[in-house]
């Protein structure tokens, strides 16, 4: 793939971020961290989200969806890291315009086995964390519903990477946890938010095994 295009349309990327970043402002309380607040963070890491696309699916329609997913993944995470919260208000619509687009791909791909399988995954990726927050606590409903439009996201470019973005988010969380636990020495295990490492792992298992 030429690199023109991938700087091309990570720059599409970052103009986005930065187009959207107000949205995060919008989610987070005046005294959260400059970092979160930052246009240049939304910019930074959504640019980057595009690049890899690119570099993954070349001038494939898919970059249409998954751009649409980079562009909204970016304040669910940066929300979910400050707050702790996934806002309904951005995942809902979401999940909506994937499904809405995946199903215009299948028509005009003619691929309705890989529509019938992003649903299936969305449906089994909501149940699962669905039985752990009942089971287990520590989920909340906003985890549910990431869990169930990233399904939808990896579940078009296959069960592999529906399986693999699970592995790959509970394996990073747990490090994550395991770690600040040993540096903390603390007593009990602290709740981490979710859905970043959900949207880091659909990202990693979209770009390597959907290209």
């Amino acid at each position: 793939m030429s690199v023109w295009w991938v700087v091309a349309y990570g720059g599409l990327g970052a103009a986005f971020g930065a187009a959207v970043s107000p949205v995060t402002r919008r989610q987070l309380p005046v005294s959260a961290a400059g970092w979160a607040r930052s246009p240049l963070v939304a910019l930074a890491i959504t640019g980057v989200l595009f690049a890899a696309l690119a570099a993954g699916f070349g001038h494939r329609w898919e970059l249409v969806p998954y751009g649409v997913l980079a562009v909204v993944s970016v304040p669910l995470a940066i929300t979910d890291i400050i707050e702790q919260r996934l806002s309904s208000a951005l995942v809902l619509p979401l999940g909506i315009t994937l499904l809405a687009l995946f199903a215009v791909l299948a028509v005009a791909q003619a691929d309705g086995a890989s529509l019938l399988r992003a649903v299936l995954a969305m449906a089994a990726l909501a149940g699962f964390h669905l039985v752990l927050a009942l089971l287990l606590g520590g989920l909340g409903a906003g985890d549910v519903k990431l869990s169930a439009v990233l399904g939808i996201a990896t579940g078009w470019t296959g069960w592999p990477a529906v399986i693999g973005m699970l592995l790959l988010a509970y394996v990073t969380a747990s490090l994550t946890v395991l770690l600040d636990r040993l540096r903390h020495r603390a007593n009990r295990l602290e709740a981490i938010p979710l859905g970043p490492y959900l949207i880091f792992s659909a990202f990693v298992t979209i770009v390597t095994l959907g290209a």
